[in-house]
């Protein structure tokens, strides 16, 4: 546990601290060259998530699926998208997107939703 904590710190930080729209372009070509290196992968979807709102969903579902025998990443994964559900209202055609490729039931979705959404009114 401290290891994964330690590494979705590190890998929140990194996106935040590098994350831009205007550097898309030089992220888009980071992830083109480094398909195998899941870190890269990671804090691609990190920063796409956290700097254009929209769901990068090819990226996703193949990190995904190539990292089957990789709990550690694929749980890095699912922990950066339901850090996006949690401050990010997402669509329905989303939530049904995420539940069936990362398995994450819809009504967790809302649950956390929810969390967030009372925070915010405070």
């Amino acid at each position: 546990m401290l290891s994964y904590g330690i590494s979705y710190g590190v890998l929140k930080r990194i996106s935040y601290s590098l994350g831009s729209e205007k550097l898309f372009p030089i992220f888009d070509e980071l992830k083109r060259k480094n398909p195998n290196i899941p870190s890269i992968q990671l804090i691609y979807i990190a920063i796409k998530l956290e700097f254009s709102k929209e769901i990068p969903k090819p990226e996703i579902e193949d990190l995904f699926k190539s990292q089957e025998n990789n709990p550690f990443t694929q749980r890095l994964l699912k922990e950066i998208i339901v850090q996006h559900l949690y401050l990010n209202s997402v669509d329905y055609k989303d939530r049904h997107w995420i539940s069936s490729k990362l398995s994450i039931p819809i009504k967790k979705q809302l649950m956390i939703q929810s969390k967030g959404q009372v925070m915010d009114g405070q």
